[in-house]
């Protein structure tokens, strides 16, 4: 079950701003065993949420572009070493394209419970810089402005859990907060589901929900949702092993509800190595 676990496709916690994570909720790899995953996430749009969570049209396209990359390591057998980074991304506002750094993550996932519905806790600790800002302007609603990333240390707490079924399904899920060093970013609540299937010939599908709140709202909506934002959101994702040891693997979020975030889905490509 642990090898089907590390297989699990899974793309963005948010919308639009943080790096996308892989995750195997409440599983920990077993000792010297490890998985890793990368992927680009792709934003084309020119709508947003706004604070109040409408929909508007920007005066102009946006285009945000994210690697991705995920790695677990099992430094126990109750006991995983988890990282994830966003070296390097890529955003547009109409003329202005800019670089920028999402920054990275490193913690520990540690086994609470095993058995038939493992219980796990994983804390990290990371940083980012700050990122450029690409535009802002008004709309009839309200200010808006665009910027990929804010800078901070940040602190996540997970409280995570999960269980296989019969015919190769398996259900994990999450809940968590976020806590930031930066006054223009709020602590956040985060809670994460999600239902899996494995298949008997590569082929790993899941579908998931995800949800963030932050406790304070800015007045000026953050298209790319890296300031404090809230949604709902969901999405479908999948993996083909080739071989044993290496997947190609795809992605699709979308939210049913979201304030100060980008009005357009992610797409997500990769590949995964074990």
């Amino acid at each position: 079950m642990r090898r089907a676990l590390a297989q699990i496709s899974i793309a963005l916690l948010t919308v639009a701003a943080t790096s996308s994570s892989a995750s195997a909720a409440g599983w920990t790899q077993p000792k010297g065993q490890l998985y890793l995953k990368v992927w680009d996430r792709t934003l084309i749009g020119k709508k947003a949420f706004l604070t109040d969570g409408s929909i508007a049209d920007l005066p102009e396209s946006f285009q945000d572009h994210q690697l991705n990359a995920y790695f677990e390591l099992g430094l126990h057998d109750e006991l995983t070493l988890v990282a994830r980074a966003t070296p390097v991304g890529v955003s547009s506002y109409a003329d202005t394209l800019r670089l920028y750094s999402g920054g990275f993550a490193l913690g520990l996932r540690h086994a609470l419970l095993t058995g038939v519905v493992p219980v796990a806790v994983e804390a990290r600790v990371g940083g980012r810089p700050n990122g450029p800002v690409l535009g802002g302007g008004e709309l009839p609603s309200g200010a808006f402005s665009l910027s990929p990333v804010v800078g901070t240390a940040h602190f996540d707490f997970e409280l995570q859990a999960g269980a296989g079924c019969p015919l190769g399904l398996w259900v994990s899920g999450s809940i968590g907060s976020t806590l930031y060093t930066s006054e223009a970013l709020s602590p956040s609540l985060t809670a994460f589901l999600q239902l899996g299937w494995t298949s008997s010939f590569g082929l790993v599908l899941d579908v998931h929900g995800n949800f963030a709140h932050s406790l304070r709202m800015d007045e000026i909506t953050q298209v790319l949702g890296a300031g404090n934002t809230r949604y709902l959101g969901f999405g479908l994702a999948l993996a083909y092993w080739l071989t044993p040891h290496f997947a190609l693997s795809a992605g699709l979020e979308g939210v049913a509800y979201a304030e100060s975030n980008a009005a357009t889905p992610s797409l997500l490509f990769g590949f995964e190595v074990r």
